[in-house]
């Protein structure tokens, strides 16, 4: 006997299913266990009962050899990691949306195994203290590539060539962080990326890598460069007494940047020089936040942009809270959407992402001390920055070496 989706959700249309509900047999329809359980015990063939009968994909399921768990239904990626240790390539593969999914002890087992990868002599990296308050985009933007967000009077604009556009997503936030890092820490004028993007990827970011139409090599490159291809303007507003005005600074990352690739190697970027702009690089060192790569890392492997922002703004902002002496700061949910929220449309929805993300955070940084069940308003409560304060280089010391 054979049966299709559309029977199945036709019957459950007709006999008054909501949305959810279909949703939810859908998800169970097409689990592998699932269709296999049918054809085995009841002889009903689906679309999808040959390609599963297929010895090697029968195989690539139970015999451990997955590589990619991203592309596994949610019913099969519970019975994975119960019978199967995960490595760090693994986990940092399973998406957000089936994270949501999982029982609380996979997710425990999930963080564990990236977190578990995270060997680092000197876990401390640095960021511009005006991206941490405000962000990159969370997705691709249409159109002309401008981008502003505002955080009380702090403003931050950027922009790119419509051809190369915007840094969006996860990669270009741990590249930024990488690049800041090496001028605070090393005050060279020419940053070395590396002899390729795939040792840059693997073995400075500590990130899986893969090419082909779904691979990581397209994201990473096109990352890497429009990142270096945007232009920041950060603006501030100030009054006092006597006067009152706006402060304006015009920078980029690099004044100049050279990347290559060898058509031998399927267009694979063989290197990479940035230099650096003197202008960024003072901004950076009056105005660096210090924060811990293995968080950031924890936080990339879990793919949610959201609770990167939220990591990286909230050890900033308890700092600041310890410099103020202030115990407690209540911050609105539309302040917060205002300075992180590119890409969510309503303050109620961004609300809902913003306390799944917190709920992130809070697994790599424990100390963090905050309030989530108002209606109104995010209430933090005086903790110890993540990373303490680093005394960064003054500009005196800046000279930055050739």
């Amino acid at each position: 006997m054979k049966i299709t989706w559309k029977q199945i959700e036709d019957v459950m249309r007709g006999q008054g299913a909501s949305e959810n509900e279909v949703n939810s047999q859908r998800q169970l329809f097409n689990c592998a266990s699932f269709q296999l359980y049918c054809f085995k015990d009841y002889g009903l063939i689906t679309e999808k009962t040959f390609s599963l009968l297929d010895p090697k994909n029968e195989l690539r399921v139970s015999s451990g050899a997955v590589e990619d768990l991203g592309e596994l239904d949610s019913y099969d990626l519970v019975e994975y990691i119960s019978n199967h240790k995960l490595t760090y390539q693994q986990a940092s593969t399973i998406t957000p949306q089936q994270m949501s999914l999982l029982p609380e002890e996979q997710v425990e087992i999930v963080t564990q195994a990236l977190i578990g990868n995270m060997q680092d002599s000197d876990p401390i990296r640095y960021s511009l203290s005006a991206i941490v308050q405000t962000g990159f985009p969370y997705r691709a933007i249409k159109g002309q590539q401008h981008y502003e967000r505002h955080n009380g009077d702090l403003t931050v604009t950027m922009s790119a060539p419509n051809d190369i556009g915007l840094p969006s997503g996860i990669y270009p936030r741990l590249i930024f962080v990488h690049i800041c890092s090496e001028i605070v820490k090393k005050k060279k004028k020419v940053i070395d990326l590396g002899p390729s993007l795939k040792s840059f990827v693997v073995d400075t970011m500590g990130r899986p890598w893969s090419t082909g139409q779904k691979g990581t090599e397209r994201k990473w490159r096109m990352s890497l460069v429009s990142l270096l291809a945007t232009s920041f303007t950060i603006s501030m507003k100030y009054k006092n007494d006597e006067q009152e005005g706006i402060l304006l600074k015009n920078v980029s990352i690099a004044d100049e940047s050279n990347m290559w690739w060898d058509n031998r190697d399927e267009g694979e970027l063989q290197g990479a020089e940035i230099h650096v702009s003197e202008a960024f690089a003072e901004a950076l060192l009056n105005h660096a936040t210090p924060l811990d790569i293995r968080a950031l890392r924890t936080l990339c492997g879990l793919r949610s942009p959201l609770a990167f922002d939220l990591y990286c703004w909230l050890t900033f902002r308890y700092w600041k809270m310890e410099q103020g002496r202030q115990p407690v700061v209540r911050i609105s949910w539309k302040q917060l959407h205002e300075q992180l929220g590119t890409g969510i449309k309503t303050v109620r929805q961004f609300k809902v992402e913003a306390i799944k993300a917190l709920g992130m955070v809070k697994e790599v940084y424990p100390q963090a001390n905050f309030n989530t069940d108002t209606e109104q308003c995010l209430i933090l409560i005086s903790s110890p920055p993540h990373i303490a304060p680093q005394t960064t280089p003054s500009q005196n010391e800046l000279n930055l070496e050739p």
